[in-house]
């Protein structure tokens, strides 16, 4: 789960060095992913957002695709509701609602998803996405640890990329 800054070139910065590590880890495990959270973005401006600005932000929309895209990732919400107006986000003065949170995950979980919808949330200015996975498998599952694998602080590229862009994140130079 993330937040997304809401200036656009830390949120490129942000996903540009998101998308780099979670890449290659998934591409090198072949694994699933799922990836939710604060996009500060809408997807489509005409399903996503109501009043306001219209104008999207093409350039943290194009970045998201190619996330989506190299990742092979689907914006579950919207594949299960494709034309449905419905809005994580929203203030009163001027009436301004936004769908900006959103789960992106592998498309091979496409069919485990049984439910997603958009509640409400106490306290908070942004609505949930829920999502509710069925388990296919009758197989016994571990206990669910993860673990990181320490031989990756062993490799110094992988330190050093991580340090660069963790400075980038941050405007450090």
């Amino acid at each position: 789960m993330f937040m997304l800054p809401t200036k656009t070139q830390i949120s490129l910065n942000f996903l540009t060095i998101y998308l780099r590590p979670c890449e290659k880890i998934i591409l090198m495990t072949k694994r699933t992913s799922l990836q939710g959270g604060d996009f500060n973005c809408p997807p489509n401006p005409i399903l996503d957002k109501k009043g306001g600005l219209l104008i999207p932000r093409k350039s943290v929309v194009n970045t998201i695709e190619n996330l989506q895209e190299e990742l092979d990732l689907v914006d579950i919400w919207r594949v299960k509701n494709p034309e449905r107006k419905s809005f994580t986000w929203s203030q009163y003065s001027p009436m301004i609602s936004r769908r900006l949170d959103y789960w992106l995950i592998s498309n091979t979980l496409h069919d485990l998803v049984k439910a997603t919808d958009i509640i409400p949330v106490i306290k908070i200015d942004h609505a949930a996405i829920s999502l509710e996975l069925v388990n296919d498998s009758n197989d016994v599952k571990g206990p669910g640890l993860w673990k990181m694998n320490c031989s990756l602080l062993d490799d110094e590229d992988y330190v050093n990329d991580h340090r660069k862009d963790t400075n980038l994140v941050s405007g450090r130079p």
